[in-house]
């Protein structure tokens, strides 16, 4: 085992905020890589080096620079699992710090201990994620039976019939905050914990998103899982998540040869979620322009609103798509229309009529409503930012 400088530092931070005393890790190279004076950092300790290479059990120095880098203090090897790592050290003569000395020791080795635990997770967990990213790459033609072998090897059956739920979370104001992206980042790992647990859940953690694979199951239960995850995280957190689901009409007996477009699926669904935020749990059954909206540019999404609302201003634009999109929710009803907008049934009429005198479009053809429904939803993927 090597100690890193990087756990080294943390080690001597750490213990400096319990026992205030002036302290040095040395590497098995007699050199010191973290120490609470940071002139001493990079510097040869000789009497650290002739500790390990003798295999002394403590090296106690009384005189200022009797040994080369040294000062007046004591010195003790770091064990971990049977091996010598490196020396921890404490400056000073005084009784005190003697005293101190082995329980220092002792508790750098448990840090050290600690420490190469978590990397050794990390580690297992980084080769996890480039397994399953082989997987879902889209190449089928990696899965051979030596690639099924090595996932079986680290836990993972990629035979199991699953489903996929691509995942992201997001704080619906906005909040930029440093502690708020550190609750977001926080979030996301326990998310991530949570379709992780089971033996045929499977995980994929990107910068942006994640990937949940989970047993294959009819929609109705997947998305009970979905809003499982979605309430732990707001309650925990106060924080939303977006899910996007995969089809199930996708799956067959060989799934797992085409996990990846499943994967694409879940990603163009949560995709939808996160556009609008109307609903935080998308099916890819579900989509309807969204299958293609992501292959158009803003610019020709722009061109099109206007295209469709010419004669119109920005600020007519916004009040016509208020009341064509309530119009159309409500299944092309007059009266209910009316209603949710708080007016006269004959103002909505005049208020259509309108629409129509300065598009040249009458939202009560069926012709007409397409072109508008396509509208409104570019608008509602820009925004005002037309």
């Amino acid at each position: 085992m090597k100690l890193s400088q990087h756990n080294a530092f943390q080690i001597v931070s750490n213990i400096n905020e319990i026992i205030n005393r002036k302290m040095n890790i040395i590497n098995t190279n007699g050199v010191i890589i973290a120490s609470t004076d940071e002139s001493r950092i990079g510097t040869f300790h000789a009497g650290a080096k002739m500790l390990i290479d003798q295999g002394l059990s403590e090296l106690i120095i009384n005189e200022e620079d009797s040994m080369l880098g040294t000062r007046p203090g004591i010195n003790y090897p770091l064990t971990v699992d049977g091996e010598t790592i490196g020396v921890v050290g404490l400056t000073g003569s005084d009784a005190e710090t003697l005293s101190y000395a082995k329980i220092v020791k002792r508790m750098t080795e448990l840090l050290v201990h600690e420490l190469s635990i978590k990397e050794e997770q990390e580690t297992e967990e980084n080769i996890k994620n480039r397994y399953l990213d082989e997987w879902l790459s889209g190449d089928p033609s990696l899965i051979t039976k030596a690639f099924i072998e090595r996932g079986l090897a680290l836990g993972i059956d990629i035979r199991i019939p699953r489903r996929f739920l691509a995942m992201a979370v997001y704080d619906p104001s906005d909040n930029v905050s440093l502690d708020r992206l550190r609750k977001l980042e926080t979030a996301k790992r326990y998310l991530q914990q949570l379709s992780s647990y089971g033996s045929c859940h499977v995980s994929l953690s990107s910068s942006s998103l994640l990937i949940a694979g989970v047993p294959e199951l009819e929609d109705s239960s997947v998305l009970h899982i979905a809003e499982d995850y979605r309430k732990l995280i707001a309650n925990r957190y106060q924080i939303q998540v977006a899910v996007g689901i995969d089809s199930h009409s996708s799956h067959g007996g060989d799934g797992y040869f085409f996990a990846y477009l499943a994967c694409k699926q879940a990603k163009k669904a949560l995709s939808a979620c996160l556009r609008t935020h109307r609903s935080n749990i998308r099916f890819y059954d579900d989509l309807n322009m969204e299958l293609f909206t992501d292959e158009l540019s803003d610019t020709v999404k722009r061109e099109y609103i206007h295209k469709i609302f010419r004669g119109m201003g920005e600020e007519e634009i916004f009040h016509a798509v208020q009341i064509l999109e309530i119009y159309y929710n409500t299944g092309g009803s007059i009266n209910k229309s009316a209603e949710q907008l708080f007016i006269h049934k004959n103002t909505m009429q005049n208020r259509l009529k309108q629409i129509q005198a300065k598009t040249g479009h009458d939202p009560r053809s069926i012709r007409a409503s397409s072109l508008f429904y396509n509208a409104i939803y570019f608008y509602r993927e820009l925004g005002r930012d037309i």
